[in-house]
């Protein structure tokens, strides 16, 4: 079954930007600033510890899926506009003829 999905260069890259977007707020979430003792009961920064702990490696994996989106969006970007390029050229001579 073929797809019908279209999308511009210009999208592809847009899509490419925002994967950036979600990466960098991935990395920049507060999780990842807090320390134990800014939390003040020991409970609490108990649990601060076992959360950041336990979500650390799915923060990683997340990120690292929103930066590999945003390469392959750029490289498809690229290449869609190659292959405009090349029809193009195929057209124009196909035209000269």
């Amino acid at each position: 079954m073929m797809s019908d999905f279209q999308c511009s260069p210009q999208e592809l890259r847009n899509g490419a930007v925002n994967a950036g977007v979600i990466g960098q707020a991935i990395a920049g979430h507060p999780v990842h600033r807090l320390i134990s003792g800014d939390v003040g009961h020991a409970g609490v920064a108990a649990a601060v510890t076992a959360f950041r702990e336990a979500w650390a490696g799915e923060y990683r994996l997340r990120q690292q899926a929103a930066d590999e989106a945003s390469q392959m969006l750029q490289g498809a970007a690229t290449d869609t506009e190659r292959v405009d390029a090349l029809l193009a050229q195929a057209i124009a001579q196909i035209g000269g003829r």
